[in-house]
């Protein structure tokens, strides 16, 4: 049991890094061979100064930006990894939070889209952490219930712990306080 908990913390430990900063990320973007990407995945918070979103693809390129320097965002996801449907999803001047793995690319070129942007490093395939349009946009969920350690609700929903842990598959066996959410709705259940 031992090697066991020991080696999935190992692996937990190099898949994802903690908070940081955009000089960070920018350093351990420059530690890379040109075309190479980090395997640790980093979660950024700063000031959007540039977004536009994909509506065919669903992703979105963005500039964002803290006290220690500006960092590139390309191909970006929505929070829970959800498609962008409009274009102007997230406002220039928002605060997001990003996780993605980093990339150096010697030849990376986004003047088109933000002059003042000069370095070679990237985020690359992220997703939003938290965005303020993430609870701005929020729907409450009707006809959600719990009978008998199941929550009915309407098809699709998903059902997630309070810590965030998605426990669809387990319900008809729950027994807590549990968030259901589909699409933009999202209700709050006791189940007993």
């Amino acid at each position: 049991m031992k090697k066991i908990t020991f080696l999935v913390a190992a692996l937990c430990a190099t898949m994802f890094a903690n908070a940081t900063t955009i000089a960070e990320v920018i350093a351990a973007g420059e530690a890379l061979d040109n075309g190479k990407q980090t395997t640790e995945y980093y979660e950024v918070t700063g000031e959007v100064v540039y977004f536009k979103a994909s509506t065919s693809y669903g992703n979105a390129d963005m500039v964002i930006k803290d006290a220690t320097g500006v960092l590139y965002c390309w191909r970006t996801l929505d929070v829970d990894g959800a498609k962008f449907t409009a274009e102007d999803a997230v406002a220039v001047g928002s605060t997001v939070t990003v996780n993605g793995q980093v990339k150096r690319w010697d030849n990376l070129n986004i003047s088109s889209m933000y002059a003042d942007y000069n370095n070679k490093i990237e985020m690359t395939y992220g997703k939003l952490v938290a965005t303020p349009s993430a609870i701005r946009d929020v729907e409450a969920m009707a006809d959600v219930y719990a009978r008998d350690g199941r929550i009915y609700a309407e098809e699709g929903a998903h059902i997630y712990t309070v810590t965030g842990l998605d426990v669809t598959r387990q319900n008809g066996q729950l027994n807590g306080i549990y968030v259901v959410k589909a699409g933009n709705k999202v209700a709050k259940v006791v189940v007993r």
